[in-house]
């Protein structure tokens, strides 16, 4: 299973939260979710399974689902999701819409083809590791991650970069606090803390005024 993705979008008063992940080979699709006040208000699975045959390779299915959770981010700029809400944040009556569990193959492919029309869009925030790390318990980490924007790939400086364990027998904990330069980047340096029971994760939280947040998380493994 491939490392996910989560953004933050504003969009007229709102926050949308998209979160994208992998399923894995033996759950081959890529689910898109997009959460308003913690509910679900839409939900986009694309199915891999055909590929497998092939010889998919997790370059491949990244790309999937960084391109679908793209293409989900523009949609809400455009304000393709709002009637999804409650009429009463239209401020028309009161009564939940039902989410959207299994949308159309067609809507998608409508929004792809608006957002490739007029590619106005605003960019947001993403986080891009330089190098590929596997984080390890009782480890010290020094690396570069970069912040840029996703559509006209932009160098973001002056982005806060905060790197967070998070475990299941402790409770948060802050490793690290950056801010990008002029390059946006920013050079990371934290150790994490040995253990040998338990699950933990690492979590790098950005934030930009301009280009709202964005998270890579990855799961921390025990040394043999």
């Amino acid at each position: 299973m491939i490392t996910g993705y989560n953004t933050d979008v504003e969009y007229n008063k709102k926050t949308y939260h998209v979160q994208t992940e992998d399923k894995g080979f033996d759950n081959p699709y890529v689910e898109s979710l997009i959460y308003v006040g913690g509910a679900i208000i839409f939900s986009k699975r694309t199915s891999y399974a055909e590929k497998l045959s092939g010889g998919i390779t997790e370059k491949e299915v990244r790309a999937l689902m960084e391109n679908q959770h793209k293409t989900i981010i523009a949609a809400i700029k455009r304000g393709r999701f709002e009637n999804l809400l409650t009429v009463k944040d239209k401020k028309e009556a009161s009564a939940p819409i039902p989410q959207e569990e299994k949308p159309s193959k067609a809507t998608l492919d409508e929004m792809i083809q608006d957002y490739m029309k007029k590619q106005k869009e605003s960019d947001v925030l993403e986080l891009i590791m330089l190098n590929e790390v596997d984080f390890y318990s009782g480890n010290h980490y020094n690396f570069v991650i970069k912040a840029e924007s996703s559509i006209s790939k932009a160098k973001i400086p002056a982005a806060k970069i905060t790197v967070k364990l998070i475990t299941t027998f402790s409770i948060p904990e802050e490793l690290f606090k950056g801010v990008t330069n002029s390059e946006g980047k920013c050079n990371v340096s934290f150790t994490i803390p040995n253990f040998k029971h338990g699950n933990a994760a690492i979590i790098i939280i950005g934030e930009s005024k301009d280009f709202g947040n964005a998270e890579y998380k990855q799961l921390v493994k025990k040394k043999a």
